[in-house]
């Protein structure tokens, strides 16, 4: 009798120990997944901090004007001289704010990176130009014969870029340098004026009868400089 009371004693000692055994690791478990999730988190904010930066809803005008920051004043460097560009960040904006797909996303923001380098044309001045002419389309062409992500007109730039402009990394480097050339022309009148030059062209600028197209321009640059800073923050 003695013997079969130790054996029970023993056995509700033993079933004790598990339970305990096995809310330990429980527990344990419950404080990894919370380690966890807070790596996580952190690595999230970490990974979309700089959208904070690199976008903001702010003018385009308000970026420092005349000679001061023009185009004229980066440092020319040659495609062999650019590093690996870093375009996460601009990857996941472009996905977010327009809805590309990864692909498509890895391939414009490494050519934005590449030709915001090269001209020195801010990345989201880049951006939101490629979104106005062509939404991110690889080969598009208008019936005027722009060409391109960029729709850069060959008839007008092939020669200063002398590029492949059917290449759509290559026709996004024209377009930026395209767009740093007006930028510099326009000096005080800054990057709206700019914008407004690749839009119609210089003669077109100086044309009252153009103020239409360039405000109806001027608005989709807006919009989805707007579109971009709302999506990336």
């Amino acid at each position: 009798m003695k013997n079969a009371l130790k054996l029970k004693y023993a056995r509700e000692i033993f079933r004790g120990n598990r339970l305990l055994l096995t809310a330990a690791i429980v527990a344990w478990g419950a404080v990894l997944v919370h380690e966890a999730r807070g790596i996580k988190n952190t690595a999230s904010v970490n990974r979309h901090q700089p959208v904070f930066e690199f976008i903001s809803p702010v003018s385009l005008d308000s970026l420092p004007q005349g000679g001061e920051g023009t185009a004229s004043q980066y440092p020319v460097v040659t495609t062999e001289e650019v590093e690996e560009p870093a375009d996460e960040v601009l990857a996941d904006v472009l996905i977010e704010g327009f809805g590309l797909d990864e692909k498509k996303a890895d391939d414009f923001a490494e050519w934005i990176e590449e030709a915001s380098q090269l001209s020195g044309v801010p990345v989201e001045h880049l951006s939101v130009l490629i979104a106005t002419e062509s939404s991110f389309r690889y080969r598009a062409e208008s019936w005027a014969g722009a060409i391109g992500p960029a729709q850069v007109m060959p008839k007008f730039w092939s020669e200063f870029c002398d590029s492949d402009l059917y290449d759509p990394r290559e026709n996004i480097i024209c377009g930026a340098r395209v767009l740093a050339h007006y930028r510099e022309s326009c000096a005080d009148a800054g990057w709206t004026c700019a914008f407004k030059k690749y839009n119609v062209g210089p003669s077109g600028y100086r044309r009252a009868s153009s103020e239409g197209a360039m405000d109806r321009y001027m608005t989709k640059i807006r919009h989805n400089q707007m579109l971009i800073a709302y999506r990336g923050g």
